[in-house]
């Protein structure tokens, strides 16, 4: 039966359950030991920017480790330790065009979602820019971390000369 933390830190216990030392987890995240340090003894909060790289690491949900969930933490196949965090690796790699189109269709409500919410409140319309810049945003923050914006922009010029073609 896996422990429980004795929980200071979310980050300290998926290091260990992954068996990695500080250095390793600082050097597969891009920071260094002593942030690493400093996050598991309190001193010092995860950025949001390290939260995004560790979840990309571990397998670990974003929401879980930037509010520092309690308990054993866990990936999409369970409890993390060295066999799951395997299985997250592989598991993308391997992912069939349908299960990719799933995530799109996922993101796609998501979005949906939140500008259907805005339209239902009051002061609609400036909740509505600022909810689409927002999105947009985020958009080219997760393009920029995971060193995607060159294949972005190579995919939509592409969708802008076939669709100018298309017409």
């Amino acid at each position: 039966m896996p422990r429980s933390p004795s929980h200071r830190s979310i980050v300290r216990e998926i290091r260990k359950c992954l068996r990695w030392t500080q250095f390793e987890l600082a050097r597969r995240i891009g920071t260094t030991m002593t942030t690493i340090n400093r996050i598991e003894n309190g001193s010092l909060k995860i950025s949001r920017k390290l939260a995004w790289r560790l979840c990309w690491a571990s397998g670990v949900s974003y929401k879980d480790i930037v509010e520092n969930k309690s308990g054993v933490p866990r990936n999409r196949y369970g409890n993390l330790n060295p066999e799951t965090h395997k299985l997250f690796e592989k598991g993308a790699s391997e992912w069939t065009d349908e299960q990719l189109a799933s995530l799109v269709d996922n993101a796609k409500y998501l979005a949906e979602t939140l500008h259907r919410a805005a339209r239902e409140t009051e002061k609609n319309e400036k909740k509505i820019w600022s909810l689409d810049a927002a999105i947009q945003l985020a958009f080219e923050e997760v393009a920029e971390e995971f060193g995607l914006t060159r294949a972005v922009t190579r995919i939509r010029t592409i969708n802008t000369v076939v669709g100018f073609f298309a017409l």
